[in-house]
């Protein structure tokens, strides 16, 4: 339509690196797209690869089970607070440059792993680190700024994609640079080598990606839109609501599947981490390869309600089995219906969100997903002790088909399924 080639025109990056047509437009999206996918699975893969000795090194430090878990907790209580902020701010600054300090705050905050000798020390950087993390969320505000409604939903799938891939692949390469040292050693050269990730990470945002956010000229006497009128646009406060449940969800399972596959499916650390790993490949072909095709046949809401009793399913079925065999076929499920809902979420909040406020929501997402994160666990852990091992994956399955119940009766006017229907 004449609407859609306009937008294809308009979300161009910058006129002389797409130059004229088309053909150049598609040829330097593509380019953007795996600079996008090389970032984000670089900066990713350097936090997977603290997650097999972060344990090891609080006992090395005298921390409690308790204060390991509020070490790990505090990262995504720093990513909530920075997501929001580091999206308003590439909104008015520009994506590149805060892309930049994120990946290398990161980086330098890596080393300063090595001086957290102490439980609190250790929660305070953690808590830093997830901070400058809130970097991550504007790899999706730059998909969102070099895609057109109608593709919104398929890029931002594949920069999802370069997230699960560096998650996939960041605690082996962690556990092998481990392996190489003593046991005292491993974490010091796990954060260096993580350290030198988030650099390289740097590197690729400077020389490989452009700057795409567009300039939106401010007319006098109207006002400017702010983060308080986009929350309350039922619409995109409806989003954001599904998209914590289906995390709270989601984490829910998390936060005690390896101590389920302890204790009901007998599995040692490689089944788990094979269980683990076999997700994160479903996970990253669903996003890098079928959400654009789904979302474009049913649209974006559809396709987050189906999602999410993909989840609900699979959850079901995990706590009601003790073979192994059924226990993989249900994560799998799960693993392709997050996928699908969490792209969702982003794609719908951005398709709502007005054009100068794009960082903002989409990061506002992000800092929810990071909220669904923290909570998931704490309410899985006593559920499981007092309730038994399978009460947290009925429980997080009954506040997903909820929310999907919900979801179902809410016809947003974003959808570009719906659109075109």
């Amino acid at each position: 339509s004449g609407r859609g080639d306009h937008r294809v025109r308009e979300t161009s990056t910058l006129k002389g690196l797409l130059g004229r047509g088309r053909a150049r437009d598609d040829m330097s999206t593509t380019q953007i797209l795996v600079a996008l996918f090389l970032v984000n699975f670089v900066s990713i893969a350097g936090f997977g690869m603290l997650l097999p000795v972060f344990a090891l090194y609080g006992e090395q430090i005298g921390a409690s089970g308790t204060e390991i878990a509020w070490a790990i907790a505090s990262f995504s209580l720093g990513q909530l607070v920075s997501g929001i902020v580091f999206g308003r701010l590439s909104d008015k600054h520009g994506r590149k440059p805060l892309m930049v300090l994120g990946t290398v705050g990161s980086s330098v905050l890596y080393i300063g792993h090595l001086f957290a000798d102490t439980p609190e020390l250790l929660i305070l950087v953690r808590f830093a680190a997830g901070i400058t993390s809130g970097s991550f969320a504007l790899s999706f505000a730059v998909g969102s700024d070099i895609s057109t409604p109608a593709t919104r939903a398929r890029v931002l799938g594949i920069v999802g994609a370069g997230f699960s891939f560096g998650f996939i692949f960041g605690p082996a390469i962690g556990g092998f640079a481990a392996g190489l040292v003593s046991e005292e050693l491993a974490f010091k050269v796990v954060c260096l080598v993580s350290a030198a990730l988030s650099f390289a990470a740097a590197l690729a945002v400077l020389t490989l990606l452009p700057e795409t956010r567009r300039v939106h000229e401010h007319r006098d006497g109207v006002a400017r839109p702010r983060i308080r009128d986009l929350l309350r646009q039922l619409d995109f406060f409806t989003v954001l609501a599904v998209c914590l449940a289906a995390t709270i969800g989601m984490s829910m399972l998390h936060g005690v599947f390896v101590l389920f596959a302890n204790d009901v499916l007998y599995l040692g650390p490689m089944g788990i981490g094979l269980m683990y790993t076999t997700m994160g490949v479903f996970g990253v072909l669903t996003q890098a390869g079928a959400v654009g095709p789904i979302s474009a046949a049913i649209g974006e809401h559809r396709m987050m309600v189906v999602a999410m009793l993909i989840v609900c399913t699979g959850m079901v079925a995990l706590g009601l089995t003790a073979t192994v065999e059924v226990a993989l076929v249900a994560m799998i499920a799960v693993a392709i219906g997050y996928s699908l809902v969490n792209t969702a979420s982003s794609a719908l909040a951005s398709l709502i969100a007005p054009e100068a406020m794009q960082g903002a929501a989409l990061g506002l997402v992000q800092s929810v997903i990071s909220l669904g994160r923290f909570i998931g666990p704490m309410i899985a852990g006593p559920l499981y002790d007092f309730q038994g091992p399978a009460a947290p994956f009925f429980w997080g399955a009954a506040l997903i088909v909820l929310f999907a119940a919900g979801a179902a009766l809410w016809h947003p006017a974003a959808s570009h399924g719906q659109q075109s229907n």
